[in-house]
């Protein structure tokens, strides 16, 4: 990624956090594991080397609506293709150790009954796309995770798993919680977790609250331990929060961000649902993303803002600093999805395109500067240089 695309926040120095105790490593939820992260072998009697250094990129909401599919049903004829609208990106993605992405909609187990806002019901072949695209993980947790019910949560799930995606925050079964998701990456143990603030006004049913994680401090606390507990050197909480179309973080975001970053259990939080680009923020040297606004999505002008186009890739460079991994450097590239094709577009690079129109031009730089303000809204560049095209 060169620095013509991507702006750079800090590094930071060492610092000491509890240690968490050697235990088995468990892994539930998902039936395959990330494609070029395995453990080197391991001799009796000899001690692991220690955790070293690895990368993770992040992005927005993937927010299938009807135009979106429609497009992917067009590029592939007979079949749902959605490929191509990650051709641009894929690099990105797939350069990182781990890639994460939010898929906030249900799929489909046959395409039969598709649907979109405010009912989601999307092909599953978009699952295969995110694979490719190079996505090792999803977090599923959302406020539409519940929207085809049981069965829509287990076809996604399905879904994900024929696509070789690892996934957390919604289940087949009870019991995920006692089994926390682990990702090995470069010898390191990552624990993967996602949580929504609610169902869009529904409820689960009684005996299946164990079916979509909702957001509550001390569970996440207590799910964020229990990982440490199995293994993991560093912990990732995906959280579907906040206000839809305010880039400003709302106080139950930045109340929750300091109640768990100040527990020295979960070491960054990735923030969703606001559909616009939020802030860069740090709670003592911990960060969190409060929203990566959307990725991949068809939120109509009549009803939001142009902001709605706007994402951004955010990489993280996890270092291990004297025994304990900490985020050494963040570097974050904007990205735009256009109407028509719905390729997701990184902003620099399509402006350093001298075949780009004008009028294309225009709303990008538009586009850059909404981006790069709003990451930087909270002071994100006292962290360390910013670089912009």
């Amino acid at each position: 990624m060169s620095a013509c695309e991507s702006g750079d926040i800090g590094r930071r120095g060492p610092s000491q956090r509890d240690a968490s105790p050697p235990s088995t490593r468990h892994h539930e939820g998902s039936a395959t594991t990330g494609a070029g992260n395995r453990a080197a072998p391991v001799q009796k009697d000899v001690e692991p080397a220690p955790p070293t250094s690895f990368t993770l990129v992040a992005t927005g909401d993937i927010l299938t609506h009807s135009t979106v599919y429609e497009k992917a049903l067009e590029n592939g004829g007979n079949r749902y293709d959605f490929d191509p609208m990650f051709r641009e990106v894929e690099p990105l993605l797939s350069a990182a150790d781990l890639a994460i992405c939010h898929l906030e909609t249900p799929l489909s187990r046959d395409n039969q009954d598709l649907s979109s806002y405010p009912n989601f019901n999307v092909p599953r072949q978009l699952a295969d796309a995110i694979g490719k695209a190079g996505y090792d993980y999803c977090s599923t947790a959302s406020n539409h995770s519940y929207d085809q019910g049981l069965q829509g949560v287990r076809a996604t799930l399905d879904a994900l798993d024929s696509a070789g995606v690892r996934h957390n925050g919604t289940a087949r079964r009870s019991g995920k919680a006692d089994h926390p998701e682990l990702f090995e990456v470069n010898g390191a143990e990552v624990g993967l977790l996602s949580y929504t603030y609610g169902l869009n006004g529904g409820e689960l049913p009684e005996n299946e609250s164990w079916l979509v994680d909702v957001i509550d401090s001390p569970t996440i606390l207590r799910e964020a331990r229990a990982a440490r507990g199995a293994g993991a050197d560093f912990v990732v909480v995906s959280l579907h929060w906040g206000l839809e179309y305010q880039v400003a973080p709302s106080t139950d975001q930045l109340t929750l961000a300091r109640q768990l970053l100040r527990s020295n259990a979960i070491d960054l939080i990735l923030g969703h649902h606001a559909h616009v680009v939020q802030p860069i923020g740090r709670v003592r040297k911990e960060y969190v993303v409060y929203g990566m606004g959307n990725f991949l999505a068809d939120q109509s002008i009549a009803c939001c803002a142009e902001a709605t186009r706007h994402g951004v890739i955010v990489k993280f460079e996890v270092q291990d600093q004297g025994g304990d991994l900490r985020v050494e450097k963040v570097i974050y590239t904007p990205t735009w999805v256009p109407y028509g094709n719905y390729v997701i577009t990184p902003v620099a690079r399509a402006l350093g395109d001298p075949s780009t129109p004008a009028d294309t031009r225009a709303t990008l730089k538009l586009s850059w500067k909404r981006t790069t303000t709003a990451i930087r809204s909270l002071g994100a560049g006292k962290f360390g240089r910013v670089r912009q095209p």
